[in-house]
């Protein structure tokens, strides 16, 4: 019965996360199709949807750790999050901007070189 209650009880919220998960895959093609598009202008040779996994599977780090950010426990979790110069940056942040520079970089066939011009002009 305790089950069935918890159930009911978040019924409500499924809509809700099914848009949010709707901006979060539409903010992520944009960003994708904007790396891909500064990737055309470095005559890197690919297909969109090989930047859009580049970036959907190097964000995944820094969206987990956001999703936790109201949980009590994530101050433990995340030690390194540093102000500079009003920047709010955190080691989850940076580890995704990694991420999707070597995702663009093996995907595309690309040097690292060229994949960091492409992630860190926009």
């Amino acid at each position: 019965e305790g089950s069935l209650f918890f159930i009911i009880l978040l019924i409500p919220f499924v809509p809700l996360l099914g848009i949010a998960v709707l901006v979060l895959n539409g903010i992520c093609f944009v960003e994708a199709g904007i790396f891909h598009l500064f990737g055309k202008l470095f005559k890197v040779s690919g297909l969109l949807v090989n930047t859009y996994k580049a970036v959907i599977y190097g964000l995944t780090p820094y969206l987990l750790i956001q999703s936790l950010g109201g949980l009590s426990f994530y101050n433990y979790i995340n030690p390194l999050h540093i102000s500079f110069v009003g920047l709010d940056i955190n080691i989850f942040s940076v580890w995704s901007v990694i991420l999707i520079i070597i995702g663009i970089s093996r995907l595309h066939d690309i040097s690292l070189k060229k994949a960091l011009l492409i992630v860190l002009i926009p």
